[in-house]
């Protein structure tokens, strides 16, 4: 009879596979990497100057709030957008922070992705002649946008306002730079209750696995 430690680590490393694999279907985040151009302000302050930036939106492709075909709009539980020299912020999750992904099949005939707000204006895409894996604009799955087209805008009738975790703080997005920006929709995996049940397993193999002392 196998001993029950060696047993707790055959069990954990079994539904280890299996949880890695719920996992990462659970989420998927779309990671930019642009520039901002010198009007758009943060916190009040215009940027001056052609700005790196990235930012990372987590969202539920299950979740798609807008169905349309072509499209996908999916509202991101988290948000992180790092600019270059002035630090890391945290985006506040509301209903005119939106991640849009579209396919050729959408009116535009290109693939993007962008954000949106919930009228569909003020919008920023960033558009794309291709991708490293088809994919379902309604259900998402992970790839990466090939060959940069255009950056599509809709600045001219309003700046995309994008307010920031601690109330006063914000970004005014008016203008990009000149750097040719790059778009993925990633995978992230996530803690599964199943790691709980393992612990408990393990816990409850190892206490049985102990010598019990016999009563006086």
């Amino acid at each position: 009879m196998r001993h029950p430690m060696l047993l707790c680590f055959e069990v954990i490393g079994a539904l280890a596979i299996v949880a890695s694999g719920v996992a990462e279907a659970a989420n998927l985040a779309l990671d930019v990497f642009g520039e901002f151009g010198p009007a758009t302000t943060l916190n009040g302050n215009a940027l001056g100057v052609n700005t790196p930036f990235s930012f990372h939106a987590l969202f539920d492709p299950m979740d798609n709030v807008n169905p349309t075909p072509g499209a996908g709009y999916f509202r991101p539980t988290e948000f992180t957008l790092e600019i270059a020299g002035h630090g890391t912020f945290a985006g506040v999750p509301n209903v005119d922070l939106n991640v849009v992904v579209l396919d050729p099949t959408y009116h535009l005939n290109v693939y993007a992705a962008g954000l949106v707000t919930s009228t569909g204006s003020p919008f920023f895409l960033n558009t794309y002649s291709a991708v490293a894996s088809p994919f379902n604009p309604s259900v998402p799955t992970p790839t990466t946008f090939l060959n940069y087209q255009e950056t599509l805008d809709s600045f001219d009738d309003a700046p995309y306002v994008i307010p920031f975790a601690g109330g006063a703080d914000s970004l005014v997005i008016n203008d990009f730079g000149s750097a040719v920006p790059s778009a993925s929709l990633v995978a992230v995996p996530e803690p599964s209750s199943l790691w709980l049940w393992m612990a408990g397993l393990c816990g409850t193999a190892l206490f049985a696995g102990r010598t019990p002392h016999r009563p006086c």
